[in-house]
Formats: structure tokens, C-alpha cells, sequence
């Protein structure tokens, strides 16, 4: 058993690898390996917790598989496992960061999947949730960073539920906090292409929400936001997938 399931944690690998370059069929036959395998592993020990942590793993990243090749059914089935999963793990113990922190990292991708669907109105109360867990993990711990990027992304995907529901106050005080914990994380690790791509999401979801009552703030976004999307691309740091957000954003 404990060989397949360092077998089943390389298919994942390579699997997410081969996501983030865009070969979307050579990855999903990857991850399917693993979450094969993860399966039949948690079956014959339904307690193991690191089973179980292996196939929320998996569950996910199956989710941004489907995700990113636009496939949004199924992405979302994938997210709402993995969110099973990880929510089971965190009930048998809540105050495991580790648990908190992915258990906000999936409820936020998630909403994110569910929010492109303009008809569904979960991806709100989706990311409060994982807005509550990240600043916890960052009361628990306030000098730990992925937690204060976990808190910006959670008040950026929450800003923007917002706008989309027409409340546009609310949304630019979660944008602009987001955009300014960003902007903080960023002066601390400045080479970091996901927070980069983050933040420039966050500047042009702020722009679009201030645009016609702050339209110099909304310019200023927005050149920001096309900048840091250029920066990456100059260093060759967009992925397959980074290409769509940057033309959505």
C-alpha cells in the first residue's frame, strides 16, 4: 500500500504540472490515476486521515483541471468533494491550521467555479466562510504569509461575489482591502507569480467597482493591474490558464 500511494502522489504531481501548461488530457489522465488509487487506498482504510487528505488533494485539483479547461459541471462537482473531504477532516480537528487553511483554499475555488454561473448565489456565503477561516489561521499565527495572501484572496473573491450582485459599496471595502494586503505581500516576496496574478485580478475587480465613482482610482487599477499581468508575461510566468484571467480581468 505504501508504495502505491507514492505512486498515486507522483500521477498527482505530474498531474498538476501538465495542468498549469495547458495539457489538459495528459494531466486528467494523470490525476484520474491518482484519485484512483486514493480511492481504493480509502476504501480499504476509511479512517486514515492522510488517505483522506491525498484524495481531497486529488479531488481538487481534478476541480481545477475541469476549471481551467472550461468543463464547469464537473469542476464544480470535483470542488464540492473536495470540500467534503477537507470539511470532515477539519470537524475531527478544528484547530488544525493545516485543515483550516485548505479548507478555505477549497471553499474559495469553489465559489470562484460557482460564481461563473450568474444564476447561482452560493459563491457569497462560500467565501465569508473562507474569509472566517483564513483570519483565523492569521490570529493564530500573524506573522504566517500564505495566511495574509489567504485573507486577501478570500476579501478579493468576496468583493467580487458582490459586485456581481449589484452591491457595490460592500464589494470595493473587501477590493480595496484585499488590493492593500496584496500590495503589502507583495513588497515581501515580489517574484511570486500567483500573488502577482492575484493582485491583478484583485486591481481590475476594484477598478470595475469604483469606475464610475472614482474614475482616476479606477484608471490607476487598472494600469496597475495591466502592468503586473505584463511583468509576468515578460518573464514568462504566465501559465495556460493565467492567459484566460488576464483577458477576463
Amino acid at each position: 500500500v505504501e508504495g502505491a500511494g507514492l505512486d498515486n502522489r507522483s500521477h498527482l504531481q505530474i498531474g498538476s504540472v501538465l495542468t498549469s501548461l495547458g495539457d489538459y488530457a495528459t494531466a486528467g489522465s494523470e490525476i484520474q490515476m491518482a484519485l484512483d488509487g486514493f480511492t481504493r487506498e480509502q476504501s480499504a482504510d476509511p479512517n486514515d486521515t492522510s488517505i483522506n487528505y491525498y484524495l481531497w488533494a486529488a479531488n481538487k485539483r481534478m476541480a481545477i483541471l475541469n476549471d481551467s479547461s472550461g468543463n464547469i459541471r464537473k469542476a464544480a462537482e470535483y470542488a464540492e468533494r473536495s470540500r467534503s473531504i477537507i470539511e470532515a477532516l477539519l470537524s475531527t480537528s478544528p484547530k488544525d491550521r493545516g485543515y483550516n487553511r485548505n479548507a478555505a483554499l477549497t471553499l474559495n475555488l469553489l465559489g470562484s467555479i460557482l460564481m461563473q454561473d450568474q444564476k447561482d448565489t452560493r459563491s457569497e456565503a462560500l467565501f465569508r466562510r473562507a474569509l472566517d477561516l483564513s483570519e483565523q489561521v492569521l490570529r493564530d499565527d500573524p506573522e504566517y504569509f500564505e495566511s495574509k495572501v489567504d485573507v486577501a484572496r478570500s476579501h478579493a473573491y468576496l468583493g467580487s461575489s458582490m459586485a456581481r450582485s449589484g452591491a457595490k459599496e460592500l464589494a470595493a471595502v473587501n477590493l480595496e482591502e484585499a488590493v492593500r494586503l496584496y500590495a503589502s505581500a507583495i513588497d515581501l516576496d515580489s517574484e511570486n507569480a500567483v500573488l502577482k496574478r492575484d493582485y491583478a485580478e484583485a486591481c481590475a475587480w476594484l477598478a470595475a467597482a469604483v469606475e464610475k465613482t472614482d474614475a482616476s482610482r479606477a484608471a490607476e487599477l487598472k494600469q496597475l493591474s495591466v502592468s503586473l499581468w505584463n511583468d509576468l508575461n515578460v518573464h514568462n510566468k504566465l501559465t495556460y490558464s493565467d492567459r484566460t484571467r488576464r483577458l477576463a480581468a
